[in-house]
């Protein structure tokens, strides 16, 4: 994978961002998660993602100087907001498929996604789509990050490699600044999905989302502009 950099734009006047949201799910190993998204690792190297026929991905890669094989199926794109019905997650099996067939599935696992068709994003690690049109990627940004731009180190500069599933439209996330204090600004917007808001129904202490859409996670296209809300944005 390389070296991973964050990425910065700045867009002058009013600035304002319209991002293209792929809606993907993932889970915690061989349970669904509902965090607004699911890591699969941080600070990887030499990632790799191989999707074979039958709907699974599978992650190969070095962490904590560990080779390490990731299986994951189980969800493609995201349910509407709804406190009756639970979003869809990833499986993810951390054996390299052990979990699941009780074999080191992972040295047989057959490769057949295509070359990546979709939108381009950033922060990429890996990208394909699938016989059946199904677009696959790995990405990777430094979600712990403090604010104000304040030094990170340890674990609040860690490299979060996050995976995503998805067909059909896109979502769209406009965000935007209306006032200004000093050189604070006030940033405001929107996430449609298919047509319909993305919105959550109970935050956490620290005012993070507990139930937003479940478990999805997101990569996105942007036309320029810096990251708003913590989300992968693709490049412009």
């Amino acid at each position: 994978m390389g070296s991973l950099k964050s990425v910065s734009d700045r867009v002058g006047g009013w600035r304002m961002w319209r991002l293209y949201v792929a809606a993907a799910i993932c889970a915690a190993s061989m349970a669904p998660s509902a965090n607004a998204s699911e890591l699969v690792d941080r600070n990887a190297s030499g990632v790799r993602l191989a999707v074979n026929g039958r709907g699974e991905a599978l992650i190969t890669y070095t962490a904590h100087a560990r080779l390490k094989h990731v299986l994951a199926w189980g969800a493609i794109n995201a349910r509407a907001p709804s406190q009756a019905q639970p979003q869809v997650a990833f499986r993810l099996d951390y054996a390299g498929g052990f979990g699941k067939y009780h074999r080191a599935y992972w040295r047989s696992f057959g490769h057949q996604c295509g070359a990546y068709r979709g939108q381009p994003l950033a922060w990429l690690v890996a990208a394909c789509t699938a016989p059946d049109g199904s677009n696959w990627a790995l990405q990777a940004w430094q979600r712990s990050l403090p604010n104000y731009g304040v030094f990170a180190s340890g674990a609040r500069s860690a490299w979060d490699i996050r995976l995503s599933h998805w067909t059909g439209p896109l979502a769209a996330l406009t965000a935007k600044t209306d006032w200004t204090y000093r050189r604070f600004d006030h940033l405001y917007g929107s996430l449609v999905y298919q047509g319909k808001p993305v919105y959550g129904f109970h935050t956490t202490q620290h005012g993070v989302r507990s139930t937003a859409t479940g478990g999805s996670s997101t990569s996105t296209h942007s036309t320029r502009g810096t990251d708003p809300a913590g989300i992968a944005r693709t490049a412009s």
